[in-house]
C-alpha cells in the first residue's frame, strides 16, 4: 500500500478531533479519562471509552484495553483507516495530553504528549509538543 496525501489529511482530522474532544472534556470536567477513536476509510469515527463505574477499572486497564481494539481494528479491519486515543498525563509535575496515533500505512504507534494549563478564565493553552517513545 502506497502512502498518500489523503492518508496524511486523515490522520490529521483524527488527531483534531482527539485534541477537540479532550478540549471540551476539561473545560467540562477539568480532566479527562482514557477515550479513543477509531476512522474508517470513508472518513466516519467511532468512539471508544470504558466506564469507570466498574470496581476493576483503572486508567491503565482502560489504555490497554482501547489501545489492544484499536491495533487489532486497524491491522485486522480493512475499512478502518486509523485510530487513535488520549489519555491524562504528568510530565514534570504538569498536565499533559498524551495523544497515540497508528494507521494502516504507519510503522507503529506514534505518541507524542501536549502539555496544557487551564487558566482562571477557563480558557486553555498548550505548551510544546513533546515526542515520545515509540509504543509497541
Amino acid at each position: 500500500m502506497e502512502h498518500t496525501t489523503e492518508d496524511t489529511l486523515k490522520v490529521e482530522v483524527l488527531k483534531n478531533k482527539l485534541l477537540l474532544k479532550v478540549e471540551q472534556l476539561l473545560l467540562e470536567e477539568d480532566e479527562f479519562l482514557p477515550f479513543g477513536l477509531i476512522q474508517d476509510s470513508e472518513g466516519s469515527f467511532r468512539l471508544l471509552s470504558i466506564s469507570d463505574e466498574d470496581e476493576e477499572y483503572t486508567a491503565d486497564k482502560a489504555v490497554k484495553s482501547i489501545k489492544a481494539h484499536i491495533d487489532s481494528q486497524v491491522t485486522n479491519v480493512e475499512k478502518v483507516h486509523s485510530g487513535g486515543f488520549c489519555q491524562d498525563f504528568l510530565i514534570n509535575d504538569g498536565d499533559a495530553i498524551q495523544l497515540n496515533l497508528i494507521s494502516k500505512l504507519s510503522e507503529g504507534w506514534i505518541s507524542v504528549y501536549l502539555p496544557y494549563f487551564i487558566q482562571e478564565d477557563r480558557s486553555l493553552t498548550f505548551g510544546s509538543i513533546i515526542m515520545g517513545e515509540p509504543m509497541e
